[in-house]
């Protein structure tokens, strides 16, 4: 446990998502670091106000420069020691000027960050790099009906987060589909990975260490996100994992998703250089993200983390129902 520092000031986006929520709480409920917390959230009426010292309405990030001009201000004006930014479409743009800002930020580059907002992307360089793991793909517009052995394929947009436009299709209605879009590249046709489904949340300091490292198996889902959970000491998966931290540069908080085949062959789905959504079943088996949060942002001796194996199946005021 890390010994009380000066009072330090932190500003967190997305205060009104999972995981901005999830990361003000655990802020809050570190009563040994003496912290002002600042919330700030696109929404007025954002959850996750109620538990910051202070909330502040930010612009869309969509207006690049309004965003980047209220983000200069704010840093400067609140002298904020740490900002973690939780919002996928943030972080691209965030990278193209994070050096010129008041802070520590953990934040993977920007050419990072560019292939895992672009799922396609992410396939091409998972192929290059890491073939045993890359999923069978192809655009919609690059289908045919000769593509694929089986009679399902789930599809998923090239750009988006969670689960909004992802689904599973048969045959005749891809071949449907693809007459009403016939050159679109922003739909991506995949195998059907029926296995089992595992999210790892890790994080990997300024120095290149890793602070934590936990597979999660997700065993409930609601609108992408898990509520239900068992971590798992699987070394598939966290070799896996450990292999593609070596070939993409990444920094800070970072989740993974990865799924069975039908010949229970492990396969990527995606990569999201940001805290989970549902990290609170990760904090449930032992880690502690504020830890490795505060030691990377002081400078100190990175000590990985260890955690244990639990169920969690739900999750209410910060106390885990754990089976």
């Amino acid at each position: 446990m890390l010994e009380s520092m000066n009072k330090k000031t932190v500003l967190v986006s997305g205060v009104g998502g999972p995981a901005g929520i999830n990361i003000i709480r655990l802020l809050k409920a570190k009563s040994e670091y003496d912290i002002e917390l600042i919330g700030c959230d696109i929404d007025n009426h954002a959850a996750g106000r109620n538990f910051v010292d202070e909330f502040l309405l930010c612009p869309r990030v969509s207006d690049e420069v309004a965003y980047e001009q209220w983000l200069r201000k704010i840093t400067d004006e609140r002298a904020i020691d740490l900002f973690i930014p939780t919002v996928d479409e943030e972080l691209v743009p965030l990278s193209k000027f994070i050096n010129s800002i008041n802070g520590f930020t953990p934040l993977s580059p920007t050419q990072t960050l560019e292939i895992a907002a672009d799922k396609l992307a992410s396939y091409k360089f998972m192929a290059e790099h890491l073939s045993q793991y890359a999923p069978n793909y192809i655009t919609l517009s690059e289908w045919t009906e000769d593509w694929g052995q089986d009679e399902q394929f789930f599809i998923k947009p090239r750009f988006g987060r969670g689960a909004r436009g992802c689904r599973l299709v048969d045959r005749s209605e891809l071949i449907w589909l693809k007459s009403q879009n016939p050159i679109t590249e922003d739909v991506i046709v995949m195998e059907n990975l029926p296995g089992a489904e595992f999210t790892v949340d890790a994080y990997i300091t300024k120095g290149g260490e890793l602070a934590y490292l936990i597979p999660r198996e997700r065993i409930g889902l609601a609108g992408g996100i898990s509520i239900k959970g068992r971590t798992a000491n699987n070394a598939a998966i966290i070799e896996a994992t450990k292999l593609l931290f070596d070939k993409l540069s990444l920094r800070g908080p970072v989740c993974v998703q990865w799924k069975l085949d039908k010949n229970n062959q492990l396969k990527f789905i995606e990569i999201n250089p940001r805290l989970s959504g549902g990290l609170m079943i990760s904090v449930s088996s032992g880690i502690d993200p504020i830890e490795a949060f505060w030691s990377d942002m002081h400078g100190l001796p990175t000590v990985l983390q260890s955690w244990r194996e639990v169920t969690v199946v739900g999750h209410f005021d910060y106390k885990e129902i754990i089976i």
